[in-house]
């Protein structure tokens, strides 16, 4: 009977360390299952005509208005930090010595990359010549787009296989 009774309590450790593994496996499912739905949850949508309305408005305060304060209003805080409107003075400045008076500033293509940052490539038409513009911004369609790094190029930017044209002419008034 001794020996029974051994051998029964045996049998129960087993299948509670069992259960125990069973239990482990259910959690670990469950984590998973969460991780996954997590981030599944997390997508942003862009929209690359609402980013070209949103950067207009910053384009034209820079370029067209010259008003240095808006246009920091209208970036993004990192922006901000970085730059004041003196600096974004002294840009416009030079571009104006270099290239004449601003004709027209045409967005020409988007990119889109992960996260919530965008890129738009523009092109300004100046007296003396061309300037190719490059926008990075953040948002997104929600929480709208804010410009966070502006650069010209005397050079157009190099082609990128997911860059995309826009089907329309869309200029920065």
């Amino acid at each position: 009977m001794d020996q029974r009774k051994i051998s029964d309590s045996s049998n129960l450790m087993t299948s509670s360390r069992g259960s125990g593994k069973s239990f482990t496996r259910v959690l670990l499912g469950f984590l998973l299952t969460s991780l996954v739905l997590g981030c599944a949850v997390q997508t942003v949508k862009h929209d690359p005509v609402k980013a070209v309305a949103d950067s207009s408005d910053f384009l034209k305060a820079l370029y067209i208005d010259k008003n240095y304060p808006k246009a920091l209003e209208l970036a993004d805080w990192q922006l901000r930090q970085s730059l004041t409107a003196n600096d974004l003075s002294r840009l416009v400045e030079g571009i104006r010595n270099a290239r004449g008076e601003l004709k027209t500033l045409k967005a020409d293509s988007y990119l889109m990359t992960p996260g919530k940052t965008m890129e738009l490539f523009y092109v300004g038409t100046y007296e003396k010549g061309v300037l190719y513009h490059h926008l990075v911004l953040v948002g997104d369609l929600s929480t709208g787009y804010k410009v966070s790094g502006p650069w010209y190029s005397l050079e157009p930017y190099p082609e990128q296989l997911l860059r995309r044209n826009f089907d329309e002419e869309m200029p920065v008034e």
